[in-house]
Parts: structure tokens; sequence; C-alpha cells
């Protein structure tokens, strides 16, 4: 099986949704390296969990940070992209390691996209207006676009066909307890997303 379009899934922290969205052939996986934030992964995690899965890119999570050590922070991990929220903290970091610029849908037409890989058009509600879909429209017309908020099962189909976008960021969450997760809203999406190569 594979996805009928590119799938990045946000905050990945634990081996359950790392081996299940693995097994669903996502394409990235990303992980929180920021060491402030609440869903923070430190490197020895991050090799528990990715030393079990592979046929998937992994992604590190900067959020806001700034510090002075982020090219160590992505050799610390062996991440083969960074993403932010920070333009000019992306902009600072050199090759090989690909960008995503996480940004929201009020300051799009704000940003300058030069040398980023991937773009995720985020919000803060998960409301997504026919004004914000031209909008991405427009700007997946020049760039790989991934629709970070908004998506469900009824609309998924529709808002992939009327953006063109590249594809969808969609985030994890905890297990309930070790080895135990409920992945109603994650697995529909993904089963959505599913075509058989062979067919």
């Amino acid at each position: 099986m594979a996805l009928k379009t590119f799938v990045k899934i946000n905050g990945v922290n634990n081996l359950s949704d790392a081996r299940y969205c693995a097994g669903m052939n996502v394409n990235l996986m990303g992980f929180s390296v920021d060491p402030n934030s609440d869903g923070y992964i430190s490197p020895e995690k991050y090799d528990e969990i990715t030393s079990w899965i592979s046929g998937v890119e992994f992604v590190g999570e900067l959020g806001e940070f700034m510090g002075n050590n982020i090219s160590s922070l992505a050799s610390d991990y062996g991440v083969s992209y960074i993403e932010s929220s920070n333009l000019n903290v992306l902009k600072s970091i050199g090759t090989p390691l690909k960008k995503i610029l996480k940004v929201d849908i009020v300051n799009i037409d704000k940003s300058d996209f030069e040398d980023i890989d991937l773009i995720i058009v985020n919000k803060d509600t998960d409301d997504i207006t026919p004004e914000e879909i031209a909008t991405i429209k427009k700007v997946a017309a020049y760039n790989k676009v991934l629709i970070g908020y908004g998506v469900t099962v009824d609309n998924l189909d529709s808002l992939l066909e009327e953006t063109n976008a590249y594809g969808i960021a969609i985030s994890a969450g905890s297990e309930i307890r070790p080895g135990y997760k409920d992945y109603d809203e994650l697995a529909d999406i993904l089963e959505a997303l599913e075509i058989d190569e062979w067919a």
C-alpha cells in the first residue's frame, strides 16, 4: 500500500506512533528537538524510537527555539530536515539539511520562501475558510505546501484538489500508557489516503 499524497507526522514522541506511521508509509516523521518544548525528545529517546523503524525521513522540529547550537542539535539527532517557524533560523542553517518553514496562514504573504524545501501552513484553530484555501492555492503554485490544519477525513480529498497542496502535516499524540494508543483520528486520515499500488 501507499499514500496518495505526501504526509508529515508532527510531534512523534513514542514508538507506537512511529511504528504505526512508518507502516502506513508516511514520508516524514517529526520529533521536537527544542529542549524548552513540552514534547521534547532527547537524542537517546530519539535513537531508541527511530532504531525500530525504516523507510521514512526524520525532521527535527525546533518550534521557536533560537539557540546557538542548532547545527549540533541536528547532528546529535541525525535528521534529514529541520523545521522552524523562524525564517531567519532556517536561513542560518547550511546544507545538507533540508528546511521546513511552519508559517501561520495570516503571515504567509509576508514570508520569503527562497531556499525553503517545504512549507507547513498552520493556524491556531481547525477551521479552514474559502479565502484561506485560495491563499494556499496561490502559494502552492510555486512552493511545496503541506496543509497543517483543518484536515479531516470528510474534506481531505477536496482540500488537496482545491489547493493543489503537496500534502498534509498531521499531529501524532501521546500514548495512553506504554504500548497502548488511541489511533482513531490519525488512522482515519491515513486510511483515507491509502491506495493500492498494484491496482
